[in-house]
């Protein structure tokens, strides 16, 4: 509350504090009923000449009886006047109009706690807010959001100045109850049984390494597996949601892992679902582009198909992240194993690994595993072929 040590210089005479409102005369402005409280701050701030400007009809009382409040031309002060010391709060415009929208004091951000504040950075001012009691309004170049619950609180711990300020209320986000809001540099998202998860950037799916669990039988006369793995990615979007990788080569036989560095992109982007599909071949003559080209064509069906099914919805925006993992299960229920047949190298196996939205949050955030020389973050489910058992591994990380 800014008050003012002398209020000679408004023109307006403070009246003592009462149960009821009392006329005062705002000079340019006209005569208006005042709640006490209000009207000393009112007058503190400056009173017409202040921001809030001329008042707009009389002090009246909430609808639910908590709060005593007037409105002015560019913004309103309320006073919680069953809290006892409580102060009144100013909030202005575009931030009441907000608050309007959500219902007022009757929605889930409740009465005003404090005035509106600016928010400042490296490059001065950024935007204003007021704190709720469910929330928080902030408004900025960027619009006006609420943010609320443990996302607001994630977002104070994190800070504004590393995560920017909100860019969206908060969202449904998958079809797992998740929620997002969308900040300048990232999101935060919520599920009931993680709490808040900041994510600075966006989500990266990179290949990790190749392990040989048991050689497979036919090996020509040879001592080593020469095995190589077709790694297809597919998400949810209307274009461009596929890619195909293929590994190099390996000679394994003392050395069960591949232990060279691996980091092939697969996908990068926002957490919205992803299929990883893991197809482990064993190298004998066959012609390994052959094998890419029929691991692609997978893929590429699988792809076309969920974009159909993503156009057919619409503009949905983060919302696709709530159809993503359906889609994606569906799009390989219906497309099937098209990888069945012969290419003339050992087709060892080939496995589906489905990360939902939750999934790639929660394995962003999480520390790397270790298996043998390999650290990951996920692994496929075992492919078997041939006598042989392999596996593939992923890493999932957050960059900028």
């Amino acid at each position: 509350m800014i008050v003012a040590a002398s209020i000679s210089c408004t023109g307006l005479v403070a009246l003592p504090q009462a149960a009821s409102a009392a006329p005062a005369t705002v000079p340019g402005c006209g005569t208006f009923d005042f709640e006490p409280v209000i009207y000393l701050e009112y007058v503190g701030q400056g009173g017409a000449g202040s921001g809030l400007g001329c008042p707009v009809g009389n002090s009246k009382t909430t609808g639910n009886g908590r709060a005593r409040y007037h409105d002015f031309q560019n913004g309103s002060i309320y006073w919680n006047r069953l809290v006892a010391n409580s102060q009144p709060a100013t909030v202005m415009n575009p931030i009441r109009d907000k608050w309007a929208n959500l219902n007022w004091e009757n929605g889930f951000l409740g009465l005003p706690v404090n005035d509106t504040f600016p928010v400042y950075g490296s490059n001065g001012l950024l935007g204003a807010f007021n704190v709720f009691e469910g929330g928080a309004i902030f408004t900025s170049a960027l619009g006006t959001y609420e943010v609320h619950g443990q996302i607001l609180s994630k977002m104070w711990e994190v800070g504004v100045q590393t995560i920017g300020l909100p860019m969206s209320d908060e969202q449904d986000f998958s079809n797992d109850g998740g929620k997002v809001t969308e900040f300048q540099q990232g999101q935060i998202y919520w599920w009931a049984d993680t709490g808040p998860i900041s994510i600075k950037g966006r989500i990266r799916v990179s290949y990790a390494g190749l392990h040989m669990h048991e050689r497979t039988d036919d090996n020509f006369g040879g001592s080593k597996d020469e095995p190589y793995a077709i790694l297809s990615a597919v998400w949810p979007g209307t274009a461009n949601n596929k890619k195909t990788y293929n590994t190099p080569e390996y000679s394994l036989g003392d050395s069960n892992t591949d232990c060279e560095e691996n980091n092939a992109e697969l996908y990068v982007g926002r957490p919205n679902g992803i299929e990883l599909v893991s197809t482990v071949m064993e190298h004998d003559y066959g012609d390994k582009d052959a094998a890419r080209r029929k691991a692609d064509e997978y893929a590429k069906k699988a792809a076309d198909w969920v974009i159909g099914q993503v156009q057919a919805m619409g503009p949905i925006g983060l919302g696709i992240a709530k159809f993503g993992g359906p889609i994606l299960r569906d799009a390989f229920r219906e497309i099937g194993a098209l990888l069945g047949g012969w290419f003339g190298d050992e087709l060892v196996g080939t496995r589906n690994k489905l990360l939902t939205p939750k999934d790639m949050v929660k394995l962003a955030v999480a520390p790397r595993s270790v298996y043998d020389c390999i650290g990951y973050k996920v692994a496929s489910d075992q492919l078997e072929g041939y006598g042989g058992k392999y596996q593939t591994y992923f890493n999932i990380t957050v960059v900028p």
